[in-house]
Parts: C-alpha cells; structure tokens; sequence
C-alpha cells in the first residue's frame, strides 16, 4: 500500500543530505576566487541540486490530500519551500527576474538562494536535533546539560564558523589575520561592536553580509535560532526540545515554548523590517526609485541597532558628516536600541497587559510583574539622571558650541546607546574624563534581562540597591513594589557584581602592562566597553597588542553570557547537597 507519509520521510531525508553539500558549495561559489575550469563543475553540480529541489517540491504537491484543507495546510507549512520553488521556475523561464537582486550582491542569483536555503536551514534543524539528543545521552546525563552550559558552547559555534567565514578570499578586500577574523566574528556574534580593521573598506559586501548574519545569531542566540528554525522547517519541537528551552526561557509550561519561539522570531524580524524602512526613508531615499545597495545599508544597521551590536558600514560610525546631523535617524536608532534592550519578557508582559486592556475583563487579566516593574523603573532612572548628568558635564566642554535642544539629543543618544549599543554620533575620545568616566558605569550595568544588552544587567543593580536601602532602614529582608524578594535573588545578584568587578580590575590591570605606550584611562574604558558589550572605543582598539586583543575576546564572551554562565560550564562537579549544616552568625562591621 502507498505510504505518503514514507515517502515525506525520505524527501526530508534527501533534504537533510543535500544540506551539507549545498553549504560547501555556496561557500565555495561566493567565497572563493574558482578557476574557469572548476566553475563549470560547481555550476553543473548547483544546477542538478537546484532541479532535485524542484522535482521533490513538485513531488510532494502529488502526495498532498485532495482537498482544499490539504493544499491549504500544505501551502502553510512549506510555503518558504513553495516560494523558492516559485522564484526558480520563474528564473529558468525568465533569466531577468533576478537582475535587481544582482544590484546589490553581483553574483548572487536565485539558484545562489537555493543553496542557501537548503545548507542553512538543514544546518539549523541538525544543530536543534544535536543539541537536543545530547540532553538524552549518557554521557551528558553524568555531566548534567545546564541552561547556562547549553549557553556557553552554543555561542562557541557562530564564533568558531564566523571566523572561518571571515576568512575566506572574497569576504575581505585584503587578507586579515586570524586573531582579526576571530575578533570580528566575536564582537559581532557577542552584538559588541568594536573593531581591530575598518569594517566599511576592509570587508566586502559578502563580509558584511556574514557580520550582519553573525550579529543576528548572537542577538537572539543560536538555541533560539536553530530550534526557532527547526519548527519554521520540521514542524514542530519534541518533548527533549521543549523541556531543554523550558529551562531556557524559565518557562514553566511546556506547551508555551513553540509559541514563546514564535513570538520572539516574529517581534525580532517585525521590528528590524520596520527598522530598516525608517532607516531607509530617514536617509532621503523613496521607494518610488528603490535603491536596493542603500536598503541594504538600511537592513544592516536596523540589525545591529536592534542586536545592540554598534557595527556601522562607515568607518567613523554614525559620527559620519553624512548621519550625525541626521536626527530622523538617530531617534529610530535610538528606538531599535531600546526594544532591543528591553528584553522580550517586559514586552510580552507589557503586549498582555495592553491586550488585557483592549478585551476588557471578559478575558485572561495580566498584570505587570516584579521583574517588569523593576527594569522599566531602573531603566528609566537610567536614562533621566544619566541624560541630564551627560547634558550639564558636556554643556561647557564637548557640547559648547551647540544649542541647547541639539545638547539635549546628543546627550540622550549618548546614554542611549552608551548602556549597550555602541553606537556614537559624537566623538567619544573628545568627552570629557567625568563624562567617559560615568558612561562605564553605564556600559558596566547594561541592560536587561533575556534581551540583546549586555552588562551585568538592570535587574541585578535594582536589586543590589534594594538590598542596600532596605539595610540603611533597618529591614531584615527586600521589599519592592509590595513583594517580597527571596535571599537568593540577591546571593545571586552580589555574586554578578564581586565576579564582574574582579573581571573587570583583572583585566584593566593585564592591559595597561601590555599595553603601556597607551592612557590607562582610555584602556580601562575599553575593557569595561567589551565585557559590557558596548563597543564604545576612545581610539585605541586598533593599537592592541596581540595579547590585548585575545583578552578583549575573551571580555566580550564573558560578558555577552556572563560570567558566572562561563564558570559554571567550565565546573563539572557541583552537586546539590542533602544536608544542611549549623548555622552560625558572622560578624560584618
């Protein structure tokens, strides 16, 4: 008897085979200078994988159930599927289809997309089933697969493979070092933002494109990306998924992962596409006579705005005379940076809350939480006293020769994107001491949880402040917002900032001895700048030694996962003990 769904099976098996090949070969087509001879074998073994995607797309359009519901069901699960497929016989009865594609990256073309799909899609869903059956194996049993291991390596990969990418002839004008590639995809893949080569003319579009990929996987993380994708292209997650992104996202029900992946996906590319039209627009251009090169710029920097990245496709950043002026584009700039920042649990609570609002009582009532009310209102002290502190301490030194309104916008950008972003429109080596001084406290605290930020995090400074007003009246325990707040959120939370300070002297101490020619100042603001993922620099990133630069590295890891995160992977045998021991006061004066 016919078995459709056998046959479904074996096509996605075919799939899953033809990924791997189709990665290598489109790294081979685009990154590599191929000789004539070569080209003619890669483009007939492309086109023969293009035509096996297309016969088993046409194939599984025969195993479909005659009925409207069937086809409907089919075009919704395979619909990206359908529109490759689509664009492919579009482009072999019309070769010209693809000639505003082409505008913008030459020798891309539709079959160059195919190829894509099939290596990064099937890549995706084999890191999800990797990840996920290493949580069922045994030797993983003995170790004891955390959130916070799962973290740890899962951001090792985009580094590993970026650096590799990066690296490939066509990818850079000019040949860079591995410790530079390394460097580059770290501070993309960790959204830092600070760079050892200028990233406007030492990479070519095809670079670019893989920082913006890099800066993507690392702003949502690649756990989220490859079992996002795993349900975009498998259909769904399995009980091992669901429970190892349960413990990932704290999420208590099971069920809610697929959606929690779904709306995380779907709020992260929503806001970058609207993003990149504001950018577009905010630049002059029109849709009316569409500039594919300057949308393109567009999406890059709606990306890294979003990711809290700080990369730019200019050398001097926004600080260029063609955008600095441009406050349009720094306010959206602006915007991208604080979603970005927020964190996905305080927008999902703020979207139900407004939802509840909108339906009235008759539906679920959401309320907002502890965490939400705590980052909204430390957020906001942030940006409030740190604007105002910025505007009267650069009001008579860096901001002189400005009007009062322009002062006010620089100084808002400024703390803005000083917290995690990155991005400048004003020259940081021209602050003044008190001024870059104030902003590392800033890059030091971050942003907040479960977002694109780095730092040691909103949440953790509420939390410590709390502690410390709550001892100065007199209480035994933390209160905020009518809530008790257990001990262990604050073990934790002056764990985070003892651990990160002593990151952090470590580090200043380690690069002034490498590095003496350099202002200790300006050294220090770069360490707190990478283990906060800024990517503010006072100029001297590109003077490192190559020791500094390997150090840099590992500050921008850190701090992008943590490092408590980083410890805790590298420690295998902690163990919850079954006992308690006598408790005993300590005197602490």
């Amino acid at each position: 008897m016919f078995d459709r769904d056998k046959l479904c099976s074996h096509l996605n098996t075919l799939l899953f085979v033809l990924g791997p090949s189709s990665l290598a070969l489109l790294i081979l087509h685009l990154g590599f200078f191929i000789p004539p001879e070569t080209q003619v074998w890669t483009n007939f073994i492309i086109w023969w994988i293009v035509y096996i995607f297309i016969a088993q797309e046409l194939l599984r359009w025969t195993l479909v159930p005659r009925s409207l519901e069937g086809f409907r069901s089919h075009l919704r699960t395979r619909w990206f599927q359908n529109l490759i497929l689509l664009a492919l016989m579009t482009s072999i009865i019309s070769p010209n289809f693809v000639t505003w594609l082409q505008r913008g990256f030459p020798e891309a073309s539709v079959e160059d997309l195919t190829l894509a799909y099939l290596g990064l899609s099937q890549t995706l869903v084999l890191i999800a089933q990797v990840i996920g059956s290493l949580r069922e194996s045994n030797w993983m049993a003995r170790v004891g697969l955390t959130p916070g291991r799962m973290i740890a390596f899962s951001f090792l990969i985009p580094i590993s493979l970026g650096t590799l990418l990066l690296k490939l002839p066509r990818a850079t004008t000019e040949p860079i070092s591995w410790l530079d590639a390394l460097f580059t995809a770290t501070s993309a893949v960790c959204i830092t933002g600070l760079t050892v080569v200028d990233t406007q003319y030492s990479f070519t579009p095809l670079g670019h494109f893989l920082i913006a990929i890099l800066m993507q996987a690392g702003g949502l993380g690649i756990l989220t990306l490859s079992m996002g994708f795993g349900v975009f292209f498998s259909g769904g997650l399995g009980v091992k998924e669901r429970i190892m992104m349960s413990d990932l996202f704290s999420e208590k029900k099971m069920g809610e992962v697929g959606s929690l992946l779904w709306q995380i996906m779907a709020l992260t590319f929503t806001v970058e596409a609207v993003g990149a039209v504001l950018i577009y627009l905010s630049m002059g251009h029109s849709f009316h006579e569409f500039d594919i090169v300057a949308f393109y710029w567009a999406v890059f920097h709606s990306i890294s705005a979003f990711c809290n990245a700080g990369f730019s496709l200019m050398s001097d950043g926004l600080a260029d005379p063609s955008t600095a002026p441009n406050m349009w584009l720094g306010s959206v700039i602006m915007g991208l940076v604080m979603i970005g920042g927020i964190g996905f649990p305080v927008l999902s609570n703020l979207f139900g809350c407004l939802a509840t609002r909108r339906s009235g009582w008759g539906g679920k009532i959401v309320l907002l939480t502890l965490p939400t009310k705590l980052i909204l209102t430390t957020t906001a002290v942030i940006v409030s006293v740190g604007t105002l502190t910025v505007f009267i301490a650069e009001r008579s030194h860096g901001f002189a020769d400005l009007s009062g309104g322009r002062a006010f916008y620089e100084s808002l950008f400024l703390i803005f994107t000083s917290r995690t972003a990155g991005f400048n429109i004003f020259p940081t080596e021209s602050l003044a001491y008190g001024t870059a001084f104030f902003m590392m406290v800033l890059m030091w605290i971050g942003g907040s949880p479960m977002s694109t930020a780095g730092g040691i995090k909103t949440l953790t400074i509420a939390v410590a402040f709390l502690a410390v007003r709550s001892r100065l009246t007199g209480r035994d325990h933390i209160e905020a917002f009518g809530r008790h707040i257990e001990d262990s959120s604050l073990i934790k939370a002056f764990a985070i900032l003892s651990a990160s300070l002593v990151v952090l002297v470590f580090s200043i101490m380690t690069l002034i001895l490498l590095n003496p020619q350099l202002p200790p100042f300006d050294l220090a603001f770069e360490a707190v700048s990478a283990f906060g993922t800024v990517g503010l620099s006072r100029g001297v990133t590109s003077e490192l030694s190559e020791a500094s630069k390997a150090l840099i590295v590992a500050l921008m890891y850190s701090g992008r996962i943590g490092f408590l995160t980083v410890i805790s992977a590298l420690y295998f045998g902690s163990q919850k003990s079954n006992y308690r021991l006598l408790s005993e006061r300590v005197h602490i004066p």
